[in-house]
């Protein structure tokens, strides 16, 4: 992963994109997709506390909360 080309600038133009971050994730820390919220147009971030990296699996009604949320706002 250190050595992907930052194509961060790619992402001005992007149709509505969901983030949802897990709060204890040691594989992308929140801080991270944070500041990945900012450089995506039309992002909207969630953050499920007390899970890790994969809050599908470790919170899975916060996770449809949210996706369900997201969805319906479209």
């Amino acid at each position: 992963m250190i050595s992907r080309t930052d194509t961060t600038n790619s992402l001005e133009q992007t149709p509505p994109t969901l983030l949802i971050e897990a709060s204890d994730d040691e594989i992308i820390p929140p801080k991270t997709m944070k500041k990945l919220a900012t450089k995506i147009k039309n992002s909207h971030y969630v953050e499920i506390k007390e899970s890790g990296h994969v809050s599908m699996l470790h919170k899975p009604k916060e996770f449809i909360i949210a996706l369900k949320s997201f969805l319906q706002a479209l």
